[in-house]
Order: C-alpha cells, then structure tokens, then sequence
C-alpha cells in the first residue's frame, strides 16, 4: 500500500508505505527513486527497503542490485563545517547543525550502496 503524498521541491513524502513485510509511515522518498518504489510496491514479495531515519536510500527487488539515490558528501561536509563555523553567529549554526548531520549520513548510506554494487537512480 502507497498512502497519501505529499510532494516536496526533491522528495516525495509518503504517509504510509506497505512494501511486503515492511510497513513505514511518514517515508521520504527522493524523487529519482520513486518509480523504483511503485515498482516494488506491484511486485512487493521480494523487496528491501534501505532507510536512514525516515529517508528512502535505497530499494532492492528481486535479488537484483539495489537500486539507490547519492547525496554528495563532499556538499554534505561544507554544509556542517558551515554549520560549527555559524554558531559564534547568535548561535545560527545550532539550527543548521542537525539537518547538516543527517545530509551527511544520507551521503553515507549512499555511498555504503554504490560500495555494494548498487546503481544510481537517476
């Protein structure tokens, strides 16, 4: 089952998500990998789903190769070094520093997956 949608500037968030045995509510899922998720979603009995926190990284079906989205770690290490070096300015860089660390383990997982042998959704 595919709940409702509702769709950001680069994910689309779904309200629910009941891919075989996995249920997750409230999944983003960015857009590239999308068509990858409907697809498991009609053939549900072979699927993994590969989470960081709330965020779809990667699916896998049918003892393929996961498929899965890269976030570029190197944009993602800018962004929390941006963030330490904002906090002298009135504590700025606090409210950027989480969302920079989540970006960055995103990165990471993708990176674990192409390592693995995933292909890059697109």
């Amino acid at each position: 089952m595919l709940g409702y949608t509702h769709v950001r500037r680069s994910t689309v968030v779904y309200s629910v998500v009941e891919v075989g045995d996995q249920i997750v509510s409230e999944m983003s899922v960015p857009k590239p990998l999308v068509k990858y998720l409907t697809r498991a979603f009609r053939n549900a009995a072979n699927a993994n789903l590969y989470l960081v926190h709330d965020r779809l990284i990667g699916i896998q079906t049918n003892e393929a190769a996961p498929n899965y989205h890269s976030y570029s770690r190197l944009t993602a290490l800018l962004f929390v070094l941006l963030s330490v070096a904002m906090i002298p300015l009135l504590g700025l860089g606090l409210l950027l520093l989480g969302p920079s660390i989540r970006q960055l383990k995103y990165a990471q997982a993708g990176a674990t997956l192409a390592q693995q042998g995933g292909l890059r959704a697109n």
